[in-house]
């Protein structure tokens, strides 16, 4: 018998009591020249951080989520790719700066 096997919910859903707003992200080293990822190997390139408000009126745990996406790759890569996440609890109103750093083999 066939049935519906799909997904209830994407990837990342959860049910909250609260809001959360993201701000515009910062991204420091985002182009980083090929010689000096090989150079470095396993230090961070690059580092992204965003600020998280909880904007409901009672407290609330976020799953921040860090995705990036190859486009100059030599054969196809990943629409997105999972690099880095966090578990933020907010109290309302608190505004938290999430940062990660991206090393090129990580």
């Amino acid at each position: 018998m066939d049935e519906d096997n799909s997904a209830l919910f994407p990837f990342g859903w959860g049910l909250s009591y609260t809001r959360f707003s993201y701000a515009q992200p910062t991204i420091t080293g985002a182009a980083v020249a090929v010689k000096q990822v090989l150079a470095t190997r396993d230090a961070p390139v690059a580092t992204v951080g965003v600020d998280v408000k909880n904007t409901g009126s009672v407290a609330g745990t976020e799953v921040v989520q860090l995705y990036i996406r190859n486009t100059a790759a030599s054969v196809e890569q990943p629409g997105r790719e999972l690099k880095g996440f966090a578990r933020v609890t907010l109290a309302p109103g608190e505004t938290n700066t999430w940062s990660s750093l991206w090393a090129s083999t990580s």
